[in-house]
């Protein structure tokens, strides 16, 4: 063969091979598209085939659900308690399995289980109210009650249901108005043998006052007849010796007078209400004085907690450092969880620097680091959050105080 020769074959060559370059990456182009393809339908028919086993497993879960609730009211709770586990086991994130077991807890006297599975139940679902309402009752109902946690949670209930009949009735009860005093100086009777109004006047009925003595026990009629004689033969006795001095003052007539007096139904309750209202503003005002001693502080305390404003402004005014002095023997887990609270209800919004100075204060406190401790879920989620709120206001040490706690 002569050169020319070699050389019209190494074109020909030259142009076949890039056609058959071009052709093999065609080939595996495609091959690598029919391998992308299958693998996506592989994958979606796992996708698949993992979403209907989740759909038979939640099934599963709220048909053994079911069969636990009919045990719960049929008041067989032990075996309600192992139909809501199984329930869990299919699906572990039922939040009504949770609440409904926590329901039977309470029902056999498991409070701190009863409490653990509201948390569990309320971090699936933070608006479920059945939750916040049988964590609020477990925390009363155990050996030592939990009134400000059971407080917290009824209100969450408000916010989520305003006219939540069971919250409002508990939260009542858990919050009474102070009660009054009656004095023992007088008793309100109704009198009998009253003879009865025309129909044409309004009816009422007509009480009267009965005297009593010193130690709250009515004085008989007996004992009233002897008095007046001994009262007529002083004053004669008085007369006789010239010296005509009266034996009641002006009070005593006055009192005379209204042992006397007939009140009505309707004045008395009108007086009785004056009263109540006098000793609740009394017992209830905010102390203006900042207590210098633990002693103080608690009594001041208690005048205040029921009402979480007036506890704000009652705090408002004390510097964070008495803290340390109110709580330098030991510090009551009711008082720090009120205190708590109210920063989270109100300082975060009003005065949040100085409710973060009196969450610094109870650092130093001795052994406070037992009380966190033994906080339960709920607490300790009180604590982060309002933590979490006053260092998202760019307070400073806000970041410090959080990593301490």
């Amino acid at each position: 063969k002569t050169y020319q020769d070699y050389g019209q074959w190494d074109k020909f060559v030259a142009k076949d091979l890039d056609k058959m370059i071009e052709e093999f990456d065609e080939s595996d182009r495609q091959e690598q598209e029919e391998k992308h393809r299958a693998k996506l339908a592989e994958e979606r028919k796992k996708i698949e085939e993992k979403e209907q086993e989740i759909m038979r497993a939640r099934e599963e879960s709220d048909r053994i659900k079911d069969e636990g609730n009919k045990l719960l009211m049929a008041g067989d709770y032990e075996s309600a308690i192992t139909k809501y586990t199984r329930s869990l086991e299919r699906n572990p994130k039922n939040a009504i399995s949770f609440a409904n077991r926590a329901q039977a807890y309470i029902s056999t006297s498991s409070y701190e289980k009863a409490v653990e599975d509201c948390n569990r139940c309320l971090e699936i679902d933070p608006r479920y109210v059945k939750a916040y309402l049988r964590r609020s009752t477990a925390y009363m109902r155990m050996d030592v009650p939990k009134k400000e946690l059971a407080i917290v949670d009824l209100k969450k209930v408000l916010l989520l249901e305003p006219n939540n009949k069971q919250a409002k009735e508990d939260l009542q009860r858990l919050q009474p108005p102070p009660e009054v005093k009656e004095e023992k100086t007088a008793h309100i009777s109704e009198v009998k043998g009253e003879p009865q109004q025309k129909k044409t006047e309004k009816v009422g009925r007509r009480l009267k006052v009965r005297e009593v003595d010193e130690e709250g026990e009515e004085i008989s009629e007996e004992h009233k007849t002897k008095g007046k004689q001994q009262e007529v033969q002083q004053q004669q006795q008085e007369g006789e010796d010239g010296k005509g001095a009266k034996t009641k003052s002006v009070g005593e007539e006055e009192t005379a007078k209204a042992a006397k007096k007939v009140i009505s139904h309707e004045e008395a309750k009108v007086l009785a209400q004056q009263a109540r209202d006098a000793i609740n503003a009394r017992i209830s005002s905010v102390p203006d004085k900042i207590p210098s001693n633990s002693t103080e502080f608690q009594r001041a305390w208690k005048r205040v907690s029921r009402d979480r404003e007036k506890l704000f402004e009652f705090l408002s005014i004390i510097p964070s450092s008495n803290f340390v002095q109110y709580f330098k023997t030991e510090v009551n887990e009711e008082i720090f969880l009120s205190i708590l609270a109210c920063i989270h209800d109100f300082f975060v919004e009003k005065n949040p620097s100085h409710g973060l100075e009196i969450l610094a204060s109870f650092i130093k406190v001795p052994r406070i680091e037992i009380v966190l401790k033994f906080l339960d879920a709920s607490a300790k989620s009180l604590l982060s959050e309002t933590l979490t709120s006053l260092e998202a206001l760019g307070l400073d040490n806000g970041s410090t105080i959080h990593q301490q706690y």
